[in-house]
């Protein structure tokens, strides 16, 4: 039996190579994780780049909504001085309303409080940690979005123990603290 399929742009990359933004998804996502890991984008309002609703998934199993989802994505990344998404694999659907995008990514990253930098980007930059991460995503076409594009739906798995045994090494976390906010 054959069942009706859908077309599919599909990509293994190292890191943001030009060719991955010949596709408007990916060449908004370049934009957005430029604008995210580099420029303003943590001090303006999350619905320049994100639906009013839009809708996190953490890895943890918790759903957040709207401002309290862009709250939640925001402390996720609040012990980098740094962090860069490096593209491992993508895969890129269009739908009726915009974009399913499911991808592999390396995020790398330096916490507030130096320390030993042990892992290397492909630009060659030393970080202190990495996190391997699979994300999915849902856009939809909107002119008032950048290039025409908001982000609506982040649904994120990944394992963030790279992450908590350098904040306990350093002392950004304190054991109690990690205890604290398991329960």
């Amino acid at each position: 039996m054959s069942f009706p399929t859908t077309s599919a742009y599909i990509q293994n990359c190292k890191g943001w190579e030009p060719r991955l933004r010949e596709h408007p998804a990916m060449d908004w996502m370049f934009d957005f994780c430029e604008a995210f890991d580099n420029g303003d984008m943590k001090s303006r309002p999350y619905t320049e780049w994100h639906t009013e609703d839009f809708t996190l998934y953490k890895e943890n199993g918790k759903v957040f909504t709207g401002a309290e989802a862009w709250a939640a994505d925001l402390e996720a990344v609040a012990p980098f001085a740094k962090q860069t998404h490096e593209p491992v694999w993508l895969c890129i659907s269009e739908t009726p309303t915009g974009y399913e995008f499911v991808g592999n990514a390396k995020l790398f990253f330096n916490l507030l409080v130096p320390g030993e930098k042990s892992l290397v980007d492909v630009q060659g930059r030393e970080w202190d940690g990495v996190i391997q991460g699979m994300f999915h995503f849902t856009f939809v076409r909107d002119p008032t979005g950048p290039k025409g594009l908001k982000m609506s739906v982040e649904k994120v798995f990944a394992d963030g123990s790279p992450v908590i045994s350098l904040l306990l090494k350093r002392g950004m976390l304190k054991p109690e603290e990690l205890i604290a906010k398991l329960e």
